[in-house]
């Protein structure tokens, strides 16, 4: 059989079913996955243990504002949370910043050094001009003790602090969170057989791709070198909300391609009072058995990729382009290039381009890998594609310089 994938076909030959790894050899048992990526995955179980164990290093305290003051220790402004001190993170930060009537740029930018614009070798660059010191501490508790004076003493605030220090998230009373574990079970439930890919969960945020069994999609070949999973998360601290992407792999790959075209739950969840979870089920598993049929139709467009050309426009153009509208930073464009030189330099197609994303936003936090993987996805679209190549088109010399700095010479 050939190897050569047709555009358009989801059934891609037997590459992958053939390919020797380092843990065997083909697909694992009951997914479209190689064995060497099933191996680094987790079970249902894993999962649990894990969000039990980063539990364990949290302490969440409902305390009146009377109990909540700024301090400043040295050089840094902590939190006094009934006489302890924590260090907030900008999160918590920016969250604080709403009943204290505050800017929360201005508050997280004072936890930060001043940085300064310079240009070397005709590529501007911010460095840093000089860190925060002890009265920059000062004023910070200062000021933010001035906004914690104009809140009600006994109004209650639910604080999320650590073993280590930090204090990640500043809430009121009111608000109820999504507990991580309960929303895995409801994925459990949804999808029983399925493997956890790329878990980054903790005690504040779960991030995962949920892989889809043979037995609960219907492939259209058993050689297919593509599989579908299920990308989810969710957040306790207020940060995100509940949320599924229907999504598609490479099997030979540890990245996936998120498609927009189906939303998630997201924003639907109002975080007050009890949570109900038997409706939040209810919804969430109308969600996924309604993306599952979709991704035969995503995999074929993965393929139709292939035939979508860089036209008049080279790859750093191409990149630079998608890189630019996306505001993404010289360091990830830079790793876009790298990834496509490495690994996807035989497609000079927008196939080529997508995996080269979803392969960088590997090297990023799970919060980024998911935008780069939703990257991925749009540029399948032959309408985004097109948006692209003409305006790579326009991109020139100077617009190079800007976007990739000097890291493209290194």
């Amino acid at each position: 059989m050939s190897t050569v994938i047709a555009p358009g076909s989801a059934s891609a030959g037997q590459f992958v079913k053939t390919l020797q790894g380092a843990t065997g050899v083909g697909f694992a048992e009951g997914f479209h996955v190689h064995k060497d990526w099933i191996a680094t995955c987790k079970t249902y179980d894993q999962a649990m243990e894990a969000l039990e164990s980063a539990r364990g290093e949290r302490v969440d305290i409902l305390t009146p504002r009377k109990n909540i003051m700024a301090e400043a220790r040295g050089k840094d402004c902590v939190i006094l949370i009934d006489g302890k001190p924590h260090t907030p993170t900008p999160h918590a930060m920016k969250q604080m910043a709403v009943p204290c009537r505050m800017d929360s740029k201005f508050l997280i930018d004072f936890m930060s050094p001043i940085m300064k614009t310079r240009t070397k070798d005709k590529v501007r660059e911010e460095v840093v001009e000089f860190e925060r010191d002890e009265q920059d501490a000062q004023v910070l508790a200062d000021v933010l003790n001035n906004g914690f004076r104009r809140i009600d003493a006994e109004k209650k605030y639910r604080v999320r602090t650590y073993s280590d220090g930090t204090m990640r998230a500043f809430l009121t009373e009111s608000y109820a969170e999504i507990d991580n574990r309960h929303y895995l079970e409801i994925i459990r439930s949804i999808i029983p057989d399925g493997m956890i890919s790329h878990f980054r969960g903790d005690a504040d945020e779960i991030w995962a791709n949920i892989l889809i069994p043979d037995t609960i999609m219907d492939y259209p070949g058993d050689d297919s070198d593509y599989g579908g999973m299920i990308t989810c998360s969710n957040s306790e601290i207020g940060s995100g909300s509940v949320n599924q992407a229907p999504s598609t792999f490479r099997s030979i790959c540890l990245n996936g391609c998120i498609w927009g075209q189906s939303e998630g739950t997201k924003g639907r969840w109002v975080h007050r009072g009890d949570i109900d979870y038997a409706a939040l089920k209810t919804a969430v598993n109308e969600n996924i058995t309604t993306q599952i049929p979709l991704l035969t139709k995503f995999i074929d467009a993965m393929h139709e990729a292939k035939t979508f050309t860089f036209g008049k426009a080279n790859l750093i153009q191409i990149i630079g382009a998608i890189a630019k509208a996306n505001h993404i930073t010289r360091q990830q464009a830079v790793n876009v290039v790298m990834q496509f030189n490495m690994f996807e330099s035989e497609h000079r197609n927008a196939f080529g381009v997508l995996n080269a994303f979803t392969r960088a936003g590997q090297f990023e936090n799970p919060r980024t890998c998911i935008r780069f993987d939703g990257i991925g996805g749009s540029l399948a679209n032959p309408k985004t594609w097109a948006k692209f190549t003409a305006m790579a088109e326009t991109i020139d010399e100077e617009d190079i310089l800007s976007i990739f700095g000097n890291g493209l010479k290194k």
